[in-house]
């Protein structure tokens, strides 16, 4: 009868650093990939808000100008409304126009002239941008008492206390008139007339810059931005 002999071995010192070696290289190229992703998620997100920032703006703004009066429209632009964000000059307008309390509701005499079915203005709505660093854009509900009904600008006396950088500063007859914020990191807002339409100009700037890629070395800022040009409708032709 035969007695076989088996003898264990453990690893060598030199098996054990080629494991270890070989683990460590797979933990730092699976987290490499985590982290990769986790920061691609993270910037999409980003934008994505921004860009959902600038379309809520745009199609509300888009929306209300277009079933305005031309007559009605008053924006401020220029070298009032400018300033410098590093080193660059920008713009941050203003505009306010006439509207109703509710188009939808025809039947309604304080919407509209019983007899001709003309609109009766009765509200205004004020769009505009603060001169914050980081700006936001503002929404702004004016509503009249007694209504002007006829499509005119608000008095520039009312006008030019609706847009403070601090929504809650501006007043309405002695009221402070409900406010919605539309996008944050505004960088630039334009409003120009051009033959009875408005050239409307929105740029929003990433707050965050992205991670360093090399040393010293950083990638520019992300912008989304939006042109359009909006024609009130509800304009006759002595108002173009």
């Amino acid at each position: 009868m035969s007695i076989v002999s088996r003898k264990k071995y453990g690893f060598s010192l030199i098996e054990l650093m080629v494991a270890v070696s070989l683990f460590l290289g797979l933990s730092v190229l699976v987290f490499g990939f985590f982290r990769y992703g986790t920061r691609a998620f993270f910037t999409a997100n980003q934008k994505h808000g921004m860009q959902m920032d600038a379309l809520r703006t745009i199609e509300s703004l888009q929306m209300e100008l277009k079933r305005s009066a031309r007559a009605s429209v008053y924006p401020e632009s220029g070298p009032s409304r400018s300033m410098i964000v590093e080193g660059q000059t920008v713009q941050r307008d203003v505009i306010s126009f006439a509207t109703l309390k509710d188009f939808r509701d025809i039947s309604s005499s304080e919407n509209y002239d019983p007899t001709t079915g003309a609109p009766l203005w009765n509200r205004y709505w004020v769009y505009y941008a603060t001169k914050e660093e980081e700006g936001r854009m503002v929404r702004l509900k004016v509503d009249p008492d007694p209504a002007p009904e006829a499509p005119v600008p608000l008095p520039q006396s009312d006008f030019e206390r609706l847009y403070y950088d601090n929504p809650s500063s501006n007043t309405f007859e002695g009221q402070n008139p409900p406010y919605v914020v539309l996008a944050k990191n505004v960088y630039d807002f334009r409003v120009t007339g051009v033959e009875g339409a408005f050239f409307i100009s929105l740029k929003l700037k990433e707050k965050h810059q992205k991670e360093t890629v090399e040393a010293g070395e950083r990638r520019p800022y992300d912008y989304y931005e939006i042109d359009l040009s909006i024609r009130p409708e509800n304009s006759f032709p002595n108002d173009l």
